[in-house]
């Protein structure tokens, strides 16, 4: 990853940077994604319920689907996911989130066993 391009997401003027490059810093960093983005949104935000209405396509049937088993989403989850960019783009359907969804949990299972 380019210096110019992380010296301009501290400076906060890179825009959102895509789950590559997140994944990549978090990797650096021995961290996990969940440690990475948990500060990410603000608070403030946090506190407030995004509408299903509001949510990219797929991503409320994921919710509603989880919430009937042992992991559910948060709604600091969901928040965390609508926000993610895989190369440019999101997932566009309920499988899509569902890969997103467990490529970060492996991710951080396999940080926390390192």
């Amino acid at each position: 990853m380019p210096k110019a391009y992380l010296s301009d997401l501290e400076n906060g003027v890179a825009g959102k940077p895509n789950i590559q490059y997140v994944f990549n810093i978090a990797e650096a960093l021995d961290v996990t994604l969940d440690d990475l983005l948990r500060e990410a949104i603000p608070k403030e935000r946090r506190s407030k319920r995004r509408p299903a209405e509001d949510l990219p396509p797929g991503l409320a049937e994921l919710q509603q689907e989880l919430a009937l088993t042992r992991e559910p989403l948060s709604e600091d989850d969901v928040e965390t996911l609508a926000q993610v960019n895989f190369r440019g783009n999101r997932p566009r359907d309920k499988e899509g989130w569902r890969f997103v969804l467990q490529a970060i949990r492996m991710a951080g299972e396999r940080n926390h066993q390192k």
